[in-house]
């Protein structure tokens, strides 16, 4: 792969919805020639940030970044934001063992 083909070039930052977009659609790529699919659409976003957040999104990716929130603290405003018990939230990351998808769950409850 030609590294320089990623390097940051002049142009506006993403936003996160914008890299957050990419994701999905990087996500919902399959079939033949996927993989080559994938890399142009990390290539485009790469080519819009700059090394800092470039290396950024990779620590997050990789699980590698520290927040600073407990996962506790992070279920607890999560029954705040959804407007439930926290005995729900903690039982639903129970269930789902991930943080990222009781908030998803919390936030498209009615």
């Amino acid at each position: 792969m030609n590294y320089k083909t990623i390097l940051p070039v002049n142009a506006e930052s993403p936003s996160i919805l914008d890299v957050y977009c990419i994701l999905e659609r990087i996500a919902d790529v399959s079939g033949a020639g996927s993989k080559n699919k994938k890399i142009k659409l990390l290539q485009s976003l790469f080519s819009r940030m700059d090394l800092v957040e470039i290396d950024f999104l990779l620590r997050v990716l990789f699980g590698e970044v520290r927040i600073g929130a407990s996962k506790g603290l992070i279920l607890e405003a999560t029954s705040k934001m959804a407007n439930v018990s926290l005995s729900d939230v903690l039982h639903a990351y129970m269930m789902l063992s991930d943080v990222g998808d009781v908030i998803r769950v919390a936030r498209e409850t009615p």
